[in-house]
């Protein structure tokens, strides 16, 4: 016997056939359009993925010694033993971890204004606070473009990011599991019809959710919504604008409804969050700092962001 369960959007769309089919033929008015839900342009702090990071310098400070570690040591450090083999199982563990990273969902500068259709997997409101999974990821710009790592403090060890001087504290992060409903070709000419995602916001997208879980009863599992960016150059790249989609209008829109009928009980799981969000390696933090990460000053506490952060 099947310990499957069912699929929840199959069942709400046996109801709602139901419904219309005892339905009185009265007239009804016509109802009101939906409120639609609108974030004012956020600070430009907020942006996920177009904000322009301005790179401080450190005040000048008495340099402090720096903690060393196993996993994380700076290049002219030579390691024998029980070290090398500790240090070389942490970077193939986070070169791992970056081949299973999962796709975002990102709306593009040249996708402004167009509407993409989402649908949530997880995020429920849990002692008046929207529920998802938080992290520290490291926003900033470097040899002209923008990067965006984890926090190595958020896996017990030493942040090389946290300790370099060019480099702001980290900023808290949050992830969601949506399924994208627009169709996608792959290079030998596959279309797929849906694609489950990441969806990693900031500060401004959470209040956002959190007002529209609070409207959609206290959830946003299984609610879809079309999705839509503004012109500002800084607004975030999940979107500014979320109109939340009545039941039988999801059902009953030939791509959306298809989707979800389709799902099976594995599709509807949220991401394994500790493979779908890539721990950077050493190898890459080197790579991308001009020292090799060398320079290190004002560490943080260990196994926690740096103590300037601000929530």
């Amino acid at each position: 016997m099947s310990d499957q369960k069912p699929n929840p959007f199959v069942a709400k769309a046996q109801k709602l056939q139901q419904e219309k089919q005892t339905e009185t033929p009265a007239v009804v008015d016509t109802p009101k359009v939906e409120e639609t839900t609108q974030t004012t342009t956020p600070a430009p702090e907020e942006a996920i993925t177009e904000e322009t990071t301005t790179t401080e310098s450190t005040p000048a400070e008495t340099p402090k010694e720096t903690p060393k570690s196993e996993t994380n040591v700076a290049p002219f450090q030579f390691m024998t033993g029980q070290a090398a083999a500790k240090a070389e199982q942490a970077e193939e563990a986070a070169r791992e971890s970056r081949q299973k990273e999962a796709f975002k969902f990102r709306i593009g500068d040249k996708e402004r204004g167009q509407d993409f259709h989402i649908t949530f997997l997880d995020g429920e409101m849990r002692e008046e606070r929207l529920d998802t999974v938080a992290y520290h990821k490291h926003n900033f710009k470097m040899n002209g473009q923008f990067q965006s790592m984890l926090c190595l403090a958020v896996m017990g060890r030493d942040c090389p990011l946290c300790q370099h001087p060019s480099i702001k504290s980290a900023n808290m992060h949050w992830g969601a599991t949506i399924i994208r409903h627009d169709p996608y070709t792959t290079k030998d000419g596959k279309v797929i019809p849906w694609r489950k995602q990441l969806f990693e916001f900031k500060t401004s997208t959470r209040t956002l959710l959190t007002k529209l879980a609070e409207s959609c009863g206290g959830s946003l599992v299984n609610k879809t919504f079309s999705v839509s960016r503004d012109d500002s150059k800084t607004s975030p790249a999940v979107g500014t604008m979320f109109i939340p989609m009545a039941d039988d209008a999801v059902m009953a829109h030939p791509v959306i409804g298809k989707n979800l009928l389709s799902l099976t009980e594995e599709d509807l799981l949220p991401l394994v969050y500790e493979e779908a969000i890539a721990v950077p390696t050493d190898e890459e933090i080197r790579k991308i700092l001009p020292d090799g990460g060398a320079t290190v000053v004002n560490p943080g506490t260990e196994g926690a962001p740096g103590k300037s952060d601000v929530f």
